[in-house]
């Protein structure tokens, strides 16, 4: 049996579109014969071991300030004692990419490393980022796609071409394995639609637009924010709804902020995220699922909304323009104005329900990561490297 040593930030039950993936993944790595170590960062709550369905899981304890450089250093010395058994290594930006990088190669072990977004000089723009933390987040990402020895994944082509153009990563060095989406859980006519105007006390008749998502700076939520008040002005008998992820908390803050500055209250409810079970009822009680990013390593919310039939807007540039395309509206990115007569457009042009008919369902992920497994360890001319055939 193979044994992969699998370094993410954050793993299940932390709730993202990654942790989805790879918590879907490893299982199906498991079913498949091979042994899953995950090493990640402990959260509130959870065990610092524990098996999940065949998955080992060790959780590395941090302080809150400055997590990801705390685990950087604190993974290290577990990591080395896990590696022993390992046969390969697999990480995933951004705080877990150097202390996996650096056992792999102190092990002579075959390392990859998945990438699931690149910004480069987009660090400039994304809101809330100075040009000084702009700087340095781009010398790191610089630093992570030239790490000697590594092979990167990619969740999408359009990830791989900035791979090659910002980083100027060689194509053979990168391999496209697009992101898992739970077709059984997002399954059509599975769920219904809940009384959202009724629940929040609004007419009938309202529109109502929704986000879910955390307020990180690539997320583009204060855009959002922005168009909203001139939504609220163009079609006052509208409503946008925010299930808004509490962390990063200064940017939820922020966002809080100016929603009163730019007395949206009566516009715009901020609401906590909702439990994975009860979140479509929500996105089918809406007229339209805005996705306002600056950028998307995959796009999880916009496939995950549109597999369902909800009508969903988004904003070019990135990967949702791949992974979905033909499937959505589209917007141009970081403009208020530009959303706002996007929103209101839609408002007055409903349509019939439509699903997203692309599919990127867990065997094929599997499939094709088993594939760069075997290849990858198999090219490898590391001398100390163990045999890596699929028992």
């Amino acid at each position: 049996m193979k044994h992969i040593l699998l370094v993410v930030d954050h793993f299940y039950p932390y709730v993202g579109g990654s942790e989805t993936l790879y918590w879907n993944a490893t299982r199906g790595l498991v079913a498949a014969g091979y042994r899953v170590t995950v090493v990640t960062r402990r959260d509130a709550g959870m065990a610092a071991e524990e098996t999940l369905e065949g998955v080992r899981v060790y959780r590395v304890a941090t302080p809150d300030l400055g997590q990801r450089l705390f685990f950087m250093l604190l993974a290290f010395p577990l990591l080395w004692r896990l590696s022993r058994e390992a046969d390969l290594i697999h990480a995933v930006v951004y705080g877990s990419a150097l202390p996996a990088w650096l056992v792999a190669k102190l092990r002579r072990l075959p390392f990859l490393l998945t990438v699931h977004e690149v910004f480069g000089a987009k660090w400039r723009t994304l809101t809330g980022v100075g040009p000084v933390a702009a700087a340095l987040l781009r010398a790191f990402e610089w630093l992570l796609l030239h790490l000697p020895g590594t092979h990167y994944v990619c969740v999408a082509e359009f990830q791989a071409r900035l791979m090659q153009s910002v980083g100027g990563v060689a194509r053979d060095k990168i391999t496209v394995v697009h992101n898992v989406v739970d077709y059984d859980f997002w399954q059509p006519g599975r769920f219904q639609a809940r009384d959202l105007r009724g629940e929040l006390g609004l007419p009938a008749d309202t529109f109502v637009y929704l986000y879910f998502g955390r307020p990180g700076p690539s997320k583009g939520v204060e855009v959002l924010v922005e168009a909203a008040a001139e939504v609220a002005r163009r079609l006052p008998a509208s409503h946008l709804v925010m299930l808004l992820g509490p962390e990063p908390a200064d940017r939820h803050q922020a966002i809080v902020r100016r929603i009163a500055e730019l007395n949206l209250q009566s516009h715009v409810t901020v609401l906590s995220p909702r439990p994975r079970v009860e979140l479509p009822t929500w996105l089918l009680a809406s007229d339209c699922v805005v996705i306002p990013s600056h950028s998307e390593g995959f796009g999880y919310s916009a496939v995950e909304a549109a597999t369902i039939g909800c009508r969903v807007l988004s904003t070019r540039g990135h990967s949702v323009e791949e992974i979905l395309a033909g499937e959505v509206d589209f917007v141009e990115p970081g403009n208020p104005a530009a959303l706002a007569e996007k929103i209101v457009e839609i408002a007055g042009s409903p349509q019939p329900i439509r699903y997203a008919e692309q599919r990127y369902g867990l065997k094929p992920h599997v499939d094709a990561t088993i594939r760069l497994y075997e290849r990858i360890s198999a090219s490898s001319s590391q001398a100390a490297m163990p045999a890596f055939s699929q028992k």
